[in-house]
């Protein structure tokens, strides 16, 4: 724990010590245009499975370290439509660096969303050991897999496809960053983001993944995209001699349901939770406009002035990834944190950054006093300020009271009787 006087920290901020606004909940009031159902929308790798003999053939499944819509669900389908073709199924961890970059921590991330051999029905694998298989045509760069795969007949695809953290381009997150930096483990993943800084991540992961795209033997890619509420909206079958132009239309499509906030600007942005099952960087940089990544231009839009985090989300198992991003952290968090773990993803990622630690303010009412007296002649009463639970899950948050007015919120949303923000005598938000 960090000690400080917080009575000193307070008289400081005093000057600035007037009402906040008050805050009101507001919520989407458009319905998902769908809600997917795995099995009708997977019918094309049924046709796939039983067009190969796989009778007794070794099939691995990529899983990464992400929190999917009904991965779980999706998985048992695959799985045992595998097995009713007598083949012999196994996920394999495919997450590059996370969970410390050990088996058992790779392990326990697949175990805390849900995903272990009980629940999928099938062996769940991880390695910390990654293979050379050659150097990329354009770069020359070393290629790399998991030892695991090499001992597997085929393998499929399984990952979302959604817009990178990192950069924007024709691909994002999805699969074939799986293939250049997830199954690398910890060296794959660090040749590319090392070479990134000179060529481009876009650049580096098609030159990787066009290497394992010939030399391994991919049945299919299974990509997953979600609505703007986090639900599973489409699931397409992708063949692997179109891997690469098929998820960039998909990408397309992705981004036009991607959740983001309807502001342009803000004084603040509160965060309940950051953590690696909610964003590869722990809370989304295409959400709170940063990225803060060696040789990336910063986006032009959102600006918000200043970031408190309250909190790790219990399933990033103490990976804090992205604190740096933030301004201002609850000091609860410090306590949370596995170091290595942090260390071991931001480093191989090239950004050490992103484990910076910010100011850690022993409870929410100081720690919001201290951003708000730091961003200029701002009344609290007037401040803009948004309070979200984190940067997935963004169809309900709460506003400050003036933030209604802004053209974004008046259609589209519906909003609640304005209520005053309520502390504890510990000066923590009750919620």
């Amino acid at each position: 724990m960090i000690n400080i006087n917080e009575q000193i920290i307070d008289k400081m901020t005093s000057i600035f010590d007037s009402d906040l606004p008050k805050f009101v909940l507001i919520k989407k009031t458009e319905k998902p245009v769908r809600d997917a159902d795995p099995v009708s929308q997977l019918t094309e790798l049924i046709k796939i499975f039983k067009s190969k003999n796989l009778k007794h053939s070794k099939i691995a499944i990529t899983v990464g370290s992400r929190k999917i819509d009904k991965i779980d669900k999706v998985l048992n389908l695959i799985v045992n439509w595998l097995k009713d073709c007598g083949a012999e199924p196994a996920v394999v961890c495919s997450m590059g660096s996370h969970g410390g970059n050990t088996i058992q921590g790779q392990l326990d991330v697949l175990d805390s969303l849900g995903i272990n051999q009980s629940s999928v029905n099938c062996p769940v694998l991880a390695s910390d050991k990654a293979v050379r298989m050659g150097f990329s045509k354009k770069y020359k760069l070393p290629v790399y897999t998991n030892e695991l795969i090499l001992k597997f007949d085929s393998i499929l695809l399984l990952n979302r496809i959604k817009e990178h953290t990192a950069f924007s381009g024709g691909i994002g997150s999805g699969l074939a960053k799986m293939l250049a930096i997830g199954l690398g483990n910890s060296r794959g993943a660090h040749v590319a983001h090392t070479w990134s800084v000179k060529h481009g991540m876009e650049e580096v992961i098609l030159d990787l993944a066009s290497v394992l795209i010939k030399k391994l033997d991919i049945i299919a890619g299974v990509a997953i995209v979600e609505n703007s509420f986090g639900k599973l909206d489409r699931i397409s079958v992708l063949r692997p001699d179109n891997l690469i132009e098929s998820e960039t239309k998909l990408l397309k499509y992705s981004k036009h349901l991607e959740a983001k906030l309807p502001f342009d600007s803000l004084d603040l942005l509160i965060i309940d939770k950051i953590g690696k099952d909610i964003s590869g960087t722990g809370m989304d940089t295409n959400v709170i406009g940063r990225f803060n990544i060696l040789g990336q231009k910063e986006p032009a839009t959102p600006k918000y002035s200043r970031i408190f985090v309250r909190d790790i989300s219990d399933k990033s198992l103490g990976n804090a990834i992205g604190i740096g991003l933030a301004d201002v952290v609850h000091s609860r968090i410090i306590d949370k944190i596995n170091w290595h773990s942090t260390y071991m993803n931001c480093l191989t990622g090239t950004g050490p950054e992103k484990a910076k630690l910010p100011a850690a303010i022993p409870s929410d009412k100081l720690a919001i006093k201290v951003c708000l007296s730091s961003i200029g002649p701002v009344n609290p009463k007037n401040a803009r300020i948004a309070w979200i639970r984190n940067t997935r899950e963004l169809s309900e948050f709460r506003i400050s009271e003036n933030l209604l007015n802004e053209r974004f919120i008046k259609t589209g949303w519906k909003s609640s009787k304005p209520l005053k923000l309520l502390f504890d005598k510990n000066g923590n938000i009750k919620v």
